[in-house]
């Protein structure tokens, strides 16, 4: 269970907007996190800048860097094969 709310907490740091289900692990464990005041962007948040800011955290970039490499591979060539089949 705590390792589910440090995810939680970790993405709320990230994306600067709170989970509304953070109040039910904050009853079950009976800590809750520091008040994010003054720091919230727009809720209107582009997708270009909510990206920006979730890969200037050094691990969400490691992560997503490893996907594009093991990923992108597989996802072309499903692509390609779908071109050259005219289904695409």
């Amino acid at each position: 269970m705590k390792g589910l709310f440090w995810l939680l907490y970790s993405l709320n740091k990230i994306l600067g907007q709170p989970f509304p289900f953070c109040s039910i692990f904050t009853q079950r464990i009976g800590w809750a996190p520091p008040k994010m005041a003054n720091k919230r962007p727009s809720p209107t948040m582009a997708y270009a800048e909510m990206r920006e800011k979730m890969l200037s955290n050094p691990t969400v970039r490691a992560e997503v860097e490893l996907l594009e490499r093991e990923e992108r591979p597989m996802l072309d060539a499903i692509l390609n094969a779908r071109k050259e089949e005219g289904l695409t």
